[in-house]
């Protein structure tokens, strides 16, 4: 009867769980690649990537998405959100990311969707949704993230990212 109860109770923790503990792919934001103008503008803490301390401006960072998908034995993962979690904590700092996809033939680029930040004083976990397929053989895909701070008062942080 107790492992009954148990087996119920795993269950049932299971199917509560937010959506993005399914993601796929993901990456914390320290691992993102920043421009060569970015030298000097942004500190690595951990897992995160924000502006240095005394520091304005904008600076992008870039991150390349790999297929994880099934032991990434499938070119065409099923995936239709894109996660970002951040701290915009001011009215002067603004973060845009956005999920791109490049043509490998003709290198065109396209946008699949964008994050726009909100300002609040915790983190904010905020995703859009995607309708265009996901196809690993034809397509490379990438996130961007550009990170602006008017005021060295704001806060602007990335914590991480996911497609699911």
């Amino acid at each position: 009867m107790k492992n009954l109860v148990r087996l119920f109770v795993l269950t049932l923790s299971l199917t509560t769980l937010p959506a993005f503990a399914q993601m796929d792919w993901s990456a914390v934001g320290s691992v993102g690649q920043p421009d060569e103008s970015a030298s000097g503008m942004y500190d690595l803490n951990g897992p995160d990537i924000q502006f240095r301390t005394g520091v304005t401006g904008t600076f992008y960072a870039r991150y390349g998405v790999t297929n994880t998908y099934g032991s990434a034995i499938s070119p065409m993962p099923p995936w239709g959100r894109f996660l970002l979690a951040y701290i915009d904590d001011s009215n002067q700092v603004t973060i845009h990311a956005r999920l791109m996809r490049v043509d490998k033939c003709t290198g065109v680029a396209h946008e699949l969707c964008e994050i726009k930040s909100k300002d609040a004083s915790t983190t904010q976990c905020d995703t859009c949704t995607f309708s265009d397929p996901i196809d690993f053989q034809r397509n490379v895909y990438y996130v961007e993230v550009d990170l602006n701070r008017t005021s060295t008062s704001g806060n602007c942080v990335i914590h991480h990212m996911g497609i699911f």
